[in-house]
């Protein structure tokens, strides 16, 4: 496996996570767990081949950079191009990860508040209903809400 071929595989892959990444942040503003999950997998799918690549450089080419190969002129700009094609879809990966944590934060912060809200209202209240439609006092729900958590 030449440096192109291992660089466009690497390209592919990128690119490929990048997807996956937008497809990721409209998942966590839809607050869809499934669909989180199987994206999940897939990411984790994505860097294990970008390990098995990172491993075929290195028993290839072991630790010399791209930048200091004698590369034959005839290809010397698609190996350019590619590098510049995995930098900036690296960029851009970078960016959704960075959006996505944020809306895993504002995410988790909503529920939390959530759940403050809905313990506030039960220590307030004399009583609630239960799951039977019956009236139950305050302290049985505590107890139930205290655990599920």
């Amino acid at each position: 496996m030449d440096i192109q071929d291992i660089l466009e595989e690497q390209r592919d892959i990128l690119l490929k996570i990048k997807e996956t990444v937008s497809d990721e942040k409209q998942v966590l503003m839809k607050n869809d767990a499934k669909a989180l999950s199987k994206i999940l997998e897939k990411k984790t799918d994505y860097l294990e081949k970008l390990d098995e690549i990172k491993k075929a450089y290195i028993s290839n080419y072991g630790q010399i950079k791209i930048s200091d190969m004698t590369i034959p002129e005839h290809q010397l700009p698609q190996i350019e191009k590619l590098m510049l094609d995995i930098r900036q879809t690296h960029k851009e990966i970078q960016d959704y990860q960075h959006i996505n944590l944020m809306l895993t934060h504002q995410s988790i912060n909503y529920q939390n508040t959530m759940m403050f809200i809905i313990q506030q209202a039960i220590k307030k209240s004399g009583s609630v209903y239960g799951e039977n439609g019956k009236i139950e006092s305050n302290e049985k729900i505590k107890t139930s809400i205290d655990q599920s958590v």
